[in-house]
């Protein structure tokens, strides 16, 4: 399939894409990296990306496939936060003519981000990763990275911490190759070196320790995999749901707030961080009480928790997708 692409788009017709499910293109690899040393502006769409892909299981839930892709030169790999993002990345990739991008979507229906009011317009899709809310602080202390489905998570995470008083920026990081391609001022703008970081992405850690820094933590699958396995031990219930999704996004969840205690604990904050199940503190001087893996010993049921105001908690609907030229 990727090689009919290859060959459409070769012969100058068209511009074409094909998809499939993103654990699948293990199978495509061959044909992706030729479209890259052959400079093809193909375009592949993989869906399904992550761990909550349903009752298929291990064999369908993608786990490294981002970092592969990533490692391949010339490829852009782009996992869109929601509908208005993807329909910015898909203009970007009509409009790139000299190499491949690959779109990874979700299977699970995405909130759609509500901007203005202090969120940034989805045209910023195009520079690869930019502010999506600022902290309520004049400067920010904490930083939430967030691809693709992960996005939300974060933003519902820095209703709790702005709640307790903690300045928290969200960046929505759609595609790392458009961001390192943009200038040094703006990626230090996005990402100022000096202040705590936190990335949280379904896959493996590879490829974040250069954007949180020495001293960041890393929300990947393996923190998820030690939730999943308290989930098992220490509830009635299966660690999973018929449609896969709910449990690990519980889990991803408190992992995220875990990881971000933890994190401002080693740069001496005073904090104190709330859930519905379970609570973390942080106090000067004293270091954490309870760090990420009491938290998830505790019940592990993910709390039914609202999202945030700015998501508005519906399936994808059109009306509420920006079209810009």
């Amino acid at each position: 399939m990727g090689g009919i692409v290859n060959g459409i788009v070769l012969s100058g017709l068209t511009r074409a894409y094909c998809g499939t499910f993103l654990v699948f293109a293990d199978y495509m690899r061959p044909a992706a990296r030729l479209a890259s040393l052959s400079k093809l502006p193909s375009i592949f769409v993989w869906t399904h990306d992550s761990i909550g892909v349903g009752e298929d299981g291990p064999t369908h839930q993608p786990i490294e496939h981002l970092a592969s892709l990533r490692a391949i030169p010339g490829l852009d790999v782009i996992r869109p936060a929601d509908a208005n993002e993807t329909v910015h990345a898909w203009a970007k990739a009509l409009r790139i003519t000299d190499h491949p991008t690959s779109l990874i979507l979700s299977r699970q229906d995405l909130p759609v981000i509500e901007r203005g009011g202090g969120y940034a317009p989805a045209s910023m899709t195009a520079r690869g990763g930019y502010v999506l809310v600022d902290s309520s602080s004049d400067k920010p202390q904490v930083i939430l990275i967030g691809t693709g489905s992960e996005v939300a998570l974060c933003l519902v995470a820095r209703d709790v911490l702005e709640a307790e008083g903690i300045g928290t920026r969200v960046v929505s990081m759609p595609c790392l190759e458009w961001f390192d391609a943009e200038s040094e001022e703006y990626r230090n703008s996005v990402l100022p070196q000096d202040v705590a970081t936190v990335s949280v992405e379904a896959g493996i850690a590879m490829g974040w320790r250069d954007r949180v820094g020495a001293n960041g933590e890393i929300v990947s699958t393996l923190a998820v995999e030690l939730g999943a396995a308290h989930a098992t031990v220490n509830s009635s219930s299966p660690a999973t749901t018929p449609k896969g999704a709910p449990m690990q996004t519980g889990l991803i969840h408190r992992v995220l707030l875990a990881c971000t205690c933890n994190l401002l604990k080693t740069r001496r904050h005073v904090a104190c961080l709330h859930t519905d199940a379970a609570r973390c503190h942080v106090t000067h001087g004293q270091g954490v009480q309870h760090h990420a893996r009491s938290l998830l010993a505790k019940s592990v049921q993910p709390p039914d928790f609202p999202l945030s105001a700015r998501i508005p908690s519906t399936s994808l609907d059109p009306t509420h997708v920006e079209m810009h030229a």
